[in-house]
Order: structure tokens, then sequence, then C-alpha cells
């Protein structure tokens, strides 16, 4: 039983940790404004990609602060297992409205004809 356990997380995790970095790239590529004109499509006119506020309980002695990084910037180290990392990087996503604009970029036609 915990064999198998340990090797889904071999099996996942390399997965997870390419996917993300892909995702994040093409997240990166896509212009603001393709996002809007997707987000006119929705009653709310929601903000896409959303944004995602994600929670991290940890004791002081794990977390660094170096606001001195880049001018309005703050970077914020925290030292914290890897399950409460993805746990609370999932509840984030969750809560922001992540599923519409995944929803939305999976239909798009046409998004490319004026952005």
């Amino acid at each position: 039983m915990v064999d198998d356990l340990l090797h889904e997380v071999g099996e996942a995790l390399p997965r997870l940790i390419g996917d993300l970095d892909r995702v994040a790239e093409l997240l990166d590529s896509i212009a603001p404004e393709t996002w809007d004109y997707l987000a006119e499509d929705h009653p709310d006119d929601p903000e896409w990609p959303p944004p995602a506020t994600t929670v991290l309980t940890a004791d002081g002695a794990d977390v660094d602060v170096d606001v001195d990084a880049e001018p309005g910037m703050v970077t914020v180290s925290v030292r914290h297992t890897l399950a409460a990392t993805l746990r609370a990087v999932h509840a984030a996503l969750a809560a922001s409205g992540l599923e519409d604009m995944v929803d939305a970029a999976r239909d798009a036609d046409g998004a490319g004809a004026t952005h």
C-alpha cells in the first residue's frame, strides 16, 4: 500500500512540475488584451487570469522577507512542507475563478483575429 502511494507520487510530481512550468510560460505569452476580449463574453467581466491569494501558515523562523529586492516589490521565502504548499496553491486556484477562465480558454475561437 505505501509502496503504491510512493510510486504514484514518483509518477505524478514530475508531470506536475513540468506542467506548471509550461502553463506559466503560456500564461506569460498571452497579451492582457486577449484575456479582456475573452472576459467580455461573461456577465461579470472577470479579471483573467485570476489573481490567486496563496495562504501559508509558517513559523516566523521559517519566513524570510526581502523588501529591498526591487522597488515596490517584496520577496517572501517560506520553508514549508511540499504537501502544505501544494494544498495552499490548490486552494488559491480553486477559489480564484480559474475554472471559468479555463472554460473560456478551451472554447476560444477568433481571439487571435484581434489580438
